[in-house]
């Protein structure tokens, strides 16, 4: 069963990093930007759940680190292809963010299932499976949305929270009910593939307030 997280782990970290570089290129940040926007990505969500369940040092630190290894691997492969690509239209073109959105997903999956296992081998409740799962899947992308200022897509995007959490809780209803950890894992990860990219065809969100241009002057002024 090791192995199996471990090659988890791996996949969610590679799947990440991916989208973690296309928003720095998409910024035009550097080398070093691109790696560490791919690294935090993949790792950012498990080092918000080590803290909190008190797991110190975080894994983040543990060597060797091959979910780390396998972000920067990526990181770096990805800088150098995108750098040598002097046409970069197709970062708009809607078959690459579609590419984009499935491996994100495939991120979100993954890390869904490791942070409920990790809460579930330190005894926790049901809430906090809930809650760690969730947190693991989606810190690293608030964390790379914060740092390329911008507004963090699980509160504007596409069904991205809600998948994680749905995903987190037919994951533990599963584990409860003796359901093999397999078996358990496939069906939590298509639930979230799927999920993710029929929000993401049909542009599907959470509601929204909206407001017309001289009410949103209005809040903007009592929010400055």
């Amino acid at each position: 069963m090791d192995n199996f997280i471990l090659i988890l782990d791996i996949i969610g970290a590679i799947a990440f990093a991916y989208s973690g570089v296309v928003v720095a290129v998409k910024h035009k940040m550097d080398l070093l930007g691109v790696i560490l926007l791919g690294c935090i990505t993949a790792v950012g969500g498990g080092v918000f759940r080590d803290i909190i369940l008190g797991n110190f040092p975080v894994a983040l630190f543990a060597l060797p680190n091959w979910e780390l290894i396998a972000a920067a691997s990526t990181s770096l492969l990805l800088f150098i292809v995108f750098y040598f690509i002097k046409d970069m239209s197709f970062l708009d073109h809607k078959w690459f963010k579609t590419s984009v959105t499935i491996a994100d997903a495939i991120g979100l999956g993954v890390f869904v299932v490791i942070g409920a296992n990790v809460a579930i081998g330190k005894n926790a409740n049901w809430f906090m499976v809930i809650f760690l799962a969730t947190l693991t899947a989606t810190g690293g992308g608030i964390l790379r949305d914060l740092l390329a200022l911008r507004m963090p897509v699980i509160f504007t995007r596409h069904i991205y929270a809600i998948a994680a959490i749905l995903c987190s809780i037919i994951y533990y209803v599963m584990y409860i009910n003796n359901v093999n950890l397999y078996l358990n894992t496939s069906i939590s990860l298509i639930f979230v593939v799927i999920i993710r990219y029929f929000a993401f065809r049909f542009k599907i969100n959470l509601p929204v307030v909206e407001l017309n241009n001289k009410k949103e002057n209005k809040v903007n002024k009592f929010i400055n």
